[in-house]
């Protein structure tokens, strides 16, 4: 077994399942002792790890394991993964759904080692609910992550926070939009491809510029024309070509962040 510090061959990480999910692409390297977890499909790197196998090492350790698994053996590295930051990010959101479901078909203990590792994060913050304040696209990132999560891989320590960050995306947003694109989610789970993950991206960054464009008011009747012109507008409660290229927040990093726009895949 190697050192936590230098990097090891897959085979000798038998005590993890990941070993099991990736027996047929032996050449890939883990590499731990960074900040984050991600892969651009040769190596794994994952995060420092507690010394201390008290349970929470197994949990970090094989969660991460099996979540770049998926990406090794299911994600296109060569598909480029939006325009924006937003469509980017979503892009990447959909896919770690979209791989980590294709992977747990195959081996459903990977996908409970997904679940026990979402635990661990909410009891860590790591997930969050996001104040009412917080700039429009952190909301809309951890309304989609959690809600996807806990519908998709029905991982249930996250249901409690989406249903909080729902009430706050509500806040943000027009009315309706969070039940559009929770519909719109169910279909993450079915998609093919890394492409077809960027596609619906695509089209959720159209509904959500779509539902936020605010339409001109009327002109005021001439008898009140003055008097109208001095009122403050209605509020806007989102520009959307200001969301389309937010840099959208990140955590431990968030599956859905990248470290580029092709290449590597981050959690």
């Amino acid at each position: 077994m190697c050192a936590w510090s230098t990097s090891c061959e897959i085979p000798y990480w038998g005590r993890f399942p990941a070993g099991q999910a990736l027996g047929d692409k032996y050449g890939v390297k883990v590499d731990i002792g960074g900040h984050g977890a991600w892969t651009d499909g040769d190596t794994i790197h994952l995060p420092a790890l507690p010394l201390e196998d008290d349970g929470k090492l197994w949990v970090l350790a094989n969660g991460y394991l099996d979540h770049e698994a998926a990406h090794v053996r299911h994600t296109d590295f060569t598909v480029a993964r939006g325009a924006t930051p937003l469509h980017q990010t979503l892009s990447n959101m959909l896919e770690d759904i979209r791989v980590d479901a294709r992977l747990g078909e195959r081996y459903p203990g990977c996908l409970r080692n997904t679940r026990r590792l979402d635990a661990q994060l909410v009891a860590e913050g790591d997930y969050r609910v996001p104040a009412a304040d917080a700039h429009p696209a952190q909301v809309l990132q951890s309304y989609l992550l959690q809600r996807g999560r806990a519908l998709l891989l029905e991982s249930e320590a996250l249901t409690p926070l989406a249903d909080q960050t729902e009430a706050v995306f509500r806040q943000v947003f027009p009315p309706g939009l969070a039940t559009r694109l929770s519909a719109a989610l169910y279909g993450a789970r079915d998609l093919a491809s890394t492409q077809a993950a960027v596609d619906l991206a695509a089209r959720l960054v159209a509904l959500l510029e779509d539902e936020t464009q605010t339409p001109p008011a009327p002109p005021p009747p001439p008898s009140d024309r003055s008097e109208q012109s001095l009122r403050r507008p209605d509020r806007i409660r989102l520009n959307p070509v200001q969301l389309s290229q937010a840099q959208v927040s990140q955590r431990r990093p968030p599956p859905g962040s990248t470290r580029g726009d092709t290449g590597s895949h981050a959690v």
